[in-house]
């Protein structure tokens, strides 16, 4: 099981069906999910919230803000981030919503690939869910990164 953190930003019109989405797969994919607080609200009853140390991804619904907020957040050491585009341009969180399900797949199967980056003070990393973006084509695919070594999930 896959302790998953999701957070994400509420002006995105889609969120709500996106957060549907991710209840209902989560099950059969193995993932127990908690929310921010700012989501509980909106991802329906009995959402758990994000506790420290009790993650072991995260996963973010929004633009690249939404995934470097999420970054700051205290979840504990080498926690990556799985960054979902629900906007039009995405660096960092350019996984678009359209394959949030083949990324949440990848990402509970153990097959993707973390990639580290340097940002002002830390390095990131990014998991690679396909095979393609595996050989790091482009410099912007299904990202995610970790609180500490700042990891990009591609």
């Amino acid at each position: 099981m896959i302790r998953l953190g999701v957070v994400g930003h509420l002006g995105y019109g889609g969120l709500p069906e996106v957060l549907a989405t991710l209840r209902r797969l989560a099950p059969s994919l193995g993932l127990k999910l908690s929310f921010e607080e700012s989501l509980r609200d909106v991802a329906g009853s009995g959402s758990a919230p994000i506790t420290p140390g009790e993650v072991d991804a995260l996963l973010t619904l929004g633009g690249d803000g939404t995934l470097l907020r999420a970054a700051r957040l205290d979840v504990g050491e080498r926690v990556p981030i799985l960054g979902i585009n629900l906007g039009r341009l995405g660096f960092l969180t350019c996984c678009p919503v359209e394959k949030l399900e083949e990324a949440l797949r990848r990402l509970a199967s153990g097959d993707y690939a973390v990639e580290t980056r340097m940002t002002s003070s830390e390095s990131v990393s990014r998991i690679c869910t396909t095979r393609a973006e595996a050989g790091f084509s482009r410099a912007s695919d299904c990202r995610a990164r970790s609180t500490t070594s700042r990891s990009v999930l591609k």
